[in-house]
């Protein structure tokens, strides 16, 4: 039996008494105070185990044969043992910006922490603006310059330009006016130069406003062309293709908004 403790050979209940004999009594308490309260080690050690049983180990001095490293050192306050390939496991601190208390808890901070690529903006305080809680709005937006031009053919130019877009996630905001050549060219009117192609889904085709000076029954719109940097003059009544006639020596002044992919 485990611990060379004898098994009582007499009966586990005294029929006198109604009670456990002493002997059994003792065989159970002595088994208790080895297996089941654990073994009582000392300061500095360790509870090992392998195939045949388990025992306290001390970390300081030669341990093998029970252990398949040797000479483990004694580690301080907030450090983990490390195992290491053919070599005797050390004690190490929490590296980086963490520390650990020998209550177990661990706390990391930002000191000494990564450094923060540069974004796509000419801003590249990342890491300071998240610290400060000062996030700039050139983070969660593009600005920039555009240039209307005709698309229809015609090699007409536009005068008066003045153009920007905002980009904000996926969505565009190209906001521009000009004006048009006196022109009698019949062809369709339609610009390029948007300053990121459309979405390539009819839902990038929606019809922005126009604010002109000619005159156009139903009104104007402007409308992407999925998949491009192309937008094409349309009328609102009839639907269908504005031409350049119609717009010749008109000014132009619109808000184009779409999604892009």
């Amino acid at each position: 039996m485990a611990f060379g403790i004898p098994v009582p050979t007499s009966e586990f209940v005294n029929p006198h008494t109604g009670l456990v004999n002493r002997q059994w009594y003792q065989f159970l308490n002595n088994l208790f105070g080895n297996q089941g309260s654990g073994l009582i080690g000392t300061a500095n050690q360790v509870l090992h185990g392998n195939n045949s049983g388990y025992s306290a180990v001390s970390l300081t001095g030669d341990v093998s044969g029970l252990l398949p490293l040797t000479n483990v050192a004694r580690g301080t306050d907030g450090q983990i043992i490390i195992g290491q390939t053919g070599a005797a496991p050390a004690y190490n601190a929490v590296s980086g910006d963490g520390t650990l208390a020998k209550t177990g808890a661990l706390t990391v901070t930002k000191t000494g922490g990564s450094v923060f690529v540069a974004s796509a903006t000419t801003d590249t305080t990342n890491a300071a603006n998240i610290t400060s809680g000062t996030l700039p709005t050139a983070r969660f937006e593009t600005i920039g310059a555009w240039t209307p031009a005709d698309n229809s053919g015609a090699a007409l130019v536009f005068s008066s330009v003045s153009a920007n877009y905002t980009q904000i996630g996926n969505m565009i905001f190209a906001y521009a006016s000009w004006s048009y050549p006196v022109t009698a060219s019949g062809a369709n009117a339609s610009i390029s130069g948007l300053p990121i192609a459309a979405g390539n889904a009819n839902y990038a085709q929606v019809p922005s406003i126009v604010d002109t000076s000619a005159s156009i029954t139903g009104g104007l719109v402007l409308v992407p062309v999925k998949n491009t940097t192309t937008a094409n003059f349309d009328v609102g009544t009839p639907f269908g293709p504005a031409t350049n006639l119609q717009l010749s020596a008109a000014s132009i002044a619109v808000m184009l908004i779409y999604p892009i992919t």
